[in-house]
């Protein structure tokens, strides 16, 4: 979820489990997966050499950008993820295993964000971006803000 949204957003966000952050993410490596020759694609060997405890590199930054992110404080609120690490390593298993990632976002009752990974082994890898409702704000007459 962006780091604020307008209500409406937000309860679409709530129903559908969409966000332009779970967009993007699909699109990003949609682009990068589909096509490619599995185990040998170039995007893999960036992926395993990726630090991205902290601030996201420069390629992934240009690659959510061109999939639909802002610049600012959209991407900053990327950036600010606890647990991107997690995502990085599910779309290697995705890459050496010639599968697809589906990402969706979702609320929850604990206290810090999750990254729900459902991976039967086969098929779609689901990732649900999980925030607590603690971080979830009502900003003005129609903001919703959410923090990291």
């Amino acid at each position: 979820m962006p780091p604020m949204s307008t209500t409406r957003t937000f309860i679409q966000a709530l129903q559908t489990k969409r966000t332009n952050t779970t967009k993007a993410l699909d699109l990003l490596l949609a682009r990068n997966l589909s096509g490619s020759q599995h185990p040998q694609h170039a995007f893999l060997g960036s992926l395993q050499a990726a630090d991205v405890s902290g601030v996201l590199p420069a390629w992934v930054k240009l690659g959510l950008t061109s999939a639909g992110i802002t610049p600012g404080a959209e991407m900053d609120h990327i950036d600010s993820w606890p647990n991107k690490d997690d995502i990085r390593k599910a779309a290697i298993v995705a890459i050496e295993g010639n599968r697809s990632i589906k990402f969706f976002w979702d609320l929850h009752d604990g206290h810090d964000e999750q990254n729900q990974i459902d991976d039967s082994g086969t098929g779609d890898i689901i990732i649900t971006c999980r925030t607590p409702r603690r971080k979830v704000r009502h900003e003005g007459p129609d903001s919703i803000a959410v923090d990291v």
